[in-house]
């Protein structure tokens, strides 16, 4: 089996079905270049955008050549349409801005950080009105 992390702050709703879960604060328990993948769900929210920068670095020395970043978030500008346009649910909007969160990032701010640290762009989307998916490799 690949050796898949989903890294936290807090606790997820959903655990990873194949993927082993740990706190973000033991990442540097693993050594680089040892693991296959790391999913960061909610993740960078919850930093400011200097220290999710260093996460990024971070999951790129721990990847192996060839090992891949999956990252899911809330984009502030789609959120805010969707806020402006009544497309989503208040409760919903309350749980998103919830106040452990240091800040909500445009997916346009999380590529750039993502191709700085080095790694290349798979996929982009929006898997619903307001949250972004990205899945990116070290080369």
């Amino acid at each position: 089996m690949d050796k898949s992390i989903l890294f936290h702050v807090s606790d997820q709703e959903l655990m990873p079905t194949k993927s082993a879960y740990a706190h973000i604060s033991d990442i540097d328990k693993y050594e680089d270049n040892s693991l296959d993948e790391i999913l960061y769900q909610d993740l960078c929210d919850f930093f400011i955008s200097d220290d999710a920068t260093t996460l990024l670095q971070k999951a790129y020395q721990k990847l192996n050549h060839g090992g891949s970043i999956f990252i899911q978030g809330s984009d502030l500008r789609q959120l805010c349409m969707a806020v402006s346009f009544n497309m989503i649910d208040q409760d919903i909007v309350k749980k998103v801005l919830y106040p452990n969160k240091k800040s909500i990032h445009l997916i346009s701010e999380m590529l750039d950080m993502l191709k700085r640290v080095g790694f290349i762009i798979d996929i982009k989307k929006y898997i619903n009105v307001f949250e972004y998916y990205i899945k990116a490799s070290k080369p």
